[in-house]
C-alpha cells in the first residue's frame, strides 16, 4: 500500500514538473493579444507589397528624372519664348 502511494506521489510530482514546463513555454492570452495587435496580417503585407515601389523601380525613376539642380541649370542656360521673340524682332 505504501509503495502504491509513493508511486502516485511520484506521478503527481512528474505531472507538476511537466505542468510547470508547459506554463513556462506557453504564451498567455494577454501576450497573444499583444502579438495580434502589433503584427501585420498576410493581407496587410500583400497590400503593402502591391502599393509600394521596389528599389529597382525607384532607381529607374532616379535614372530618368532630372534633379532640381539640373533643372535650375537648364533654366539658367535656356532662353524664354519672350527672349526668343525679342531676339527675332
Amino acid at each position: 500500500m505504501e509503495q502504491m502511494l509513493q508511486r502516485i506521489l511520484d506521478k503527481l510530482e512528474n505531472m507538476e514538473v511537466e505542468l510547470a514546463e508547459v506554463k513556462a513555454n506557453m504564451a498567455t492570452k494577454q501576450e497573444l493579444e499583444e502579438i495580434k495587435a502589433n503584427m501585420a496580417t498576410k493581407q496587410e503585407l500583400e497590400e503593402i507589397k502591391a502599393n509600394m515601389a521596389t528599389k529597382q523601380e525607384l532607381e529607374e525613376v532616379k535614372a530618368n528624372m532630372a534633379t532640381k539642380q539640373e533643372l535650375e541649370e537648364i533654366k539658367a542656360n535656356m532662353a524664354t519664348k519672350q527672349e526668343l521673340e525679342e531676339i527675332k524682332a
